[in-house]
Protein backbone atom coordinates (compact mmCIF):
# COMPACT_ATOMS: atom_id res chain seq x y z
CA UNK A 1 0.00 0.00 0.00
CA UNK A 2 0.94 3.63 -0.65
CA UNK A 3 0.86 6.89 1.13
CA UNK A 4 -1.62 7.80 -2.15
CA UNK A 5 -4.28 4.64 -1.63
CA UNK A 6 -4.27 5.44 1.95
CA UNK A 7 -5.16 8.90 1.22
CA UNK A 8 -7.52 7.56 -1.30
CA UNK A 9 -9.17 5.00 1.52
CA UNK A 10 -9.25 7.47 4.12
CA UNK A 11 -10.99 9.83 2.08
CA UNK A 12 -8.72 12.75 2.15
CA UNK A 13 -6.87 14.36 -0.70
CA UNK A 14 -3.15 13.08 -0.74
CA UNK A 15 -1.70 16.21 -0.07
CA UNK A 16 -3.24 15.96 3.77
CA UNK A 17 -1.29 13.08 4.47
CA UNK A 18 2.06 13.87 2.58
CA UNK A 19 2.12 18.01 3.76
CA UNK A 20 -0.11 18.82 6.48
CA UNK A 21 0.45 15.57 8.50
CA UNK A 22 4.00 14.40 8.20
CA UNK A 23 3.68 12.60 11.78
CA UNK A 24 0.77 10.53 10.04
CA UNK A 25 3.22 9.68 7.39
CA UNK A 26 5.88 8.73 8.85
CA UNK A 27 3.84 6.66 10.96
CA UNK A 28 2.62 4.86 8.21
CA UNK A 29 6.01 4.24 6.69
CA UNK A 30 7.43 3.04 10.17
CA UNK A 31 4.02 0.51 9.73
CA UNK A 32 5.07 -0.43 6.30
CA UNK A 33 8.38 -1.11 7.00
CA UNK A 34 7.84 -2.62 10.33
CA UNK A 35 5.71 -5.41 8.46
CA UNK A 36 8.46 -5.93 6.24
CA UNK A 37 7.64 -4.44 3.05
CA UNK A 38 9.45 -1.56 1.39
CA UNK A 39 6.66 1.41 0.53
CA UNK A 40 6.63 1.44 -3.13
CA UNK A 41 8.22 5.20 -3.75
CA UNK A 42 11.70 3.12 -1.87
CA UNK A 43 11.27 0.53 -4.44
CA UNK A 44 11.20 3.01 -7.05
CA UNK A 45 14.07 4.99 -6.17
CA UNK A 46 16.30 1.81 -5.63
CA UNK A 47 15.71 0.36 -8.73
CA UNK A 48 16.64 3.95 -9.96
CA UNK A 49 19.83 3.87 -8.05
CA UNK A 50 20.75 0.77 -9.67
CA UNK A 51 19.79 2.34 -13.19
CA UNK A 52 21.87 5.41 -12.54
CA UNK A 53 25.14 3.03 -11.58
CA UNK A 54 25.01 1.23 -14.35
CA UNK A 55 24.87 4.51 -16.73
CA UNK A 56 27.67 6.11 -14.29
CA UNK A 57 29.96 2.56 -15.31
CA UNK A 58 28.32 3.09 -18.94
CA UNK A 59 29.64 6.38 -18.81
CA UNK A 60 33.23 5.87 -17.37
CA UNK A 61 34.40 3.38 -19.79
CA UNK A 62 33.35 5.51 -22.16
CA UNK A 63 35.33 8.24 -20.99
CA UNK A 64 38.18 6.20 -21.05
CA UNK A 65 37.39 5.24 -24.30
CA UNK A 66 37.10 8.84 -25.49
CA UNK A 67 40.72 9.76 -23.68
CA UNK A 68 42.50 7.04 -25.56
CA UNK A 69 40.94 8.21 -28.70
CA UNK A 70 42.01 11.92 -28.22
CA UNK A 71 45.27 10.76 -27.38
CA UNK A 72 45.17 8.70 -30.82
CA UNK A 73 43.90 11.56 -32.78
CA UNK A 74 46.56 14.43 -31.41
CA UNK A 75 49.06 12.06 -32.35
CA UNK A 76 48.03 12.01 -36.00
CA UNK A 77 47.53 15.78 -35.92
CA UNK A 78 50.92 16.38 -34.85
CA UNK A 79 52.66 13.56 -36.97
CA UNK A 80 50.50 15.40 -39.70
CA UNK A 81 51.96 19.09 -38.89
CA UNK A 82 55.29 18.10 -39.07
CA UNK A 83 54.45 15.97 -42.47
CA UNK A 84 53.13 19.30 -44.03
CA UNK A 85 56.31 21.22 -42.38
CA UNK A 86 58.27 19.06 -44.54
CA UNK A 87 56.41 19.50 -47.81
CA UNK A 88 56.01 23.24 -47.21
CA UNK A 89 60.06 23.58 -46.27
Amino acid sequence: MTIVALAMEAGVPRNALTQRHLDLKAEFYDKVRARGQMPDSEKRLRQQIVKLKELREHDKAEIVQLQADLESLARVVHQLTLENQQVAG
